[in-house]
């Protein structure tokens, strides 16, 4: 039995208001707040804090991997994950690798470790997740863009949370994407990318895996998915046929779209709330849809009494304003 020994989480203490973006930009606000990375931080250093959260009780030598998954990785030739492993005082020699390329990248990795540990390659592999994408001032991303991380220590020694199944498919459709010489991630029209990409795929992959464990949509203590915003998200739910009180809150309006790192944020966030015996359902949508079924096997009160987990972070802020938020992010010229 493979699943989940432990979790952690990271969000950036700096909270920007969409009001603040909104004035800086004379355009409309959608409301609630983003979360935003200092200028010293980046999607590797994000990782790192979310590792070491799910570090917390868990003996580092005990640990064969680490899989890092980001769009945003500071460098296109270095291994982020083996800086990694380093900052956070991991065995030397262990495995490591970067998934990227889509904003799935951080199911894809939880995947892989799977599969690395059902052959016999690692008994226990941290997968971790973190971005921090950047949308053009004249967009709706830089009002949904959010900063955040989110790791997991996956292992087949009496895991804590198991997974059931887990189901993937790809299907190629253009909403999303960076070229390497777009600073800013692009984007089609929002509609046309709703109904032809997200809606299509996320009805045909939620079903599929459901039909073929014999779950239905009652059956989930949470249900755990990324969307490209709030509307979106909300539609999707009534789709599928899920209850409110079922969907977990996708932190759109305190944390953002955090990228690849949305759906792992999402389920470290209903960890904190399940109990022994709940089923979760995680779908992660990029490039396709990763689907997965989660029951929690053990009693995760201690668990989460150790980790900061998201709720923990989230009650550390700083608020900051607009500008500082473009000279972060080097959108302002400054004097040298």
């Amino acid at each position: 039995m493979i699943g989940i020994k432990s979790y952690g989480a990271y969000v950036p203490r700096y909270r920007l208001s969409r009001d603040e973006i909104a004035a800086g930009l004379g355009t409309r606000s959608s409301g609630g707040e983003i979360a935003v990375a200092g200028f010293d931080q980046d999607s590797l250093t994000l990782s790192v804090e979310a590792v070491l959260d799910c570090l917390k009780g868990t003996a580092a030598d005990s640990i064969d991997g680490l899989f890092l998954a980001s769009t945003t990785f500071p460098y296109d030739e270095k291994q982020s994950a083996v800086i990694a492993a380093m900052a956070a005082d991991l065995k030397p020699g262990l495995m490591t690798s970067d998934f990227s390329g889509s904003l799935r990248c951080g199911s894809i990795a939880l995947m892989a470790a799977m599969d690395s540990i059902k052959a016999g390659s690692a008994k226990s592999i941290i997968v971790a997740g973190a971005d921090t994408r950047l949308g053009a001032p004249n967009s709706d991303a830089i009002q949904t863009f959010g900063d955040g991380a989110a790791a997991f220590v996956i292992t087949a020694a009496d895991p804590l949370v198991s997974i059931e199944a887990a189901k993937t498919c790809s299907a190629e459709f253009f909403d999303y994407w960076r070229t390497k010489d777009d600073r800013f991630v692009r984007s089609h029209d929002p509609a046309f990318m709703r109904q032809y990409g997200y809606v299509k795929t996320m009805t045909e992959a939620v079903p599929a895996l459901l039909a073929e464990g014999g779950w239905s949509s009652k059956d989930f203590f949470k249900v755990i998915y990324s969307a490209y915003d709030q509307r979106s998200h909300q539609d999707i739910a009534k789709r599928l046929g899920f209850d409110k009180a079922q969907v977990q809150d996708p932190l759109f309006q305190t944390v953002g779209h955090t990228g690849c790192a949305s759906a792992l944020l999402g389920l470290a966030a209903a960890l904190a709330e399940a109990k022994e015996g709940d089923l979760l359902l995680l779908a992660n949508y990029g490039d396709g849809c990763d689907t997965l079924v989660l029951k929690v096997r053990g009693d995760l009160t201690e668990l989460n009494k150790s980790v900061s987990g998201v709720q923990g972070w989230l009650a550390q802020r700083a608020e900051m304003k607009f500008h500082q938020y473009l000279r972060f992010r080097d959108l302002l010229p400054k004097e040298m």
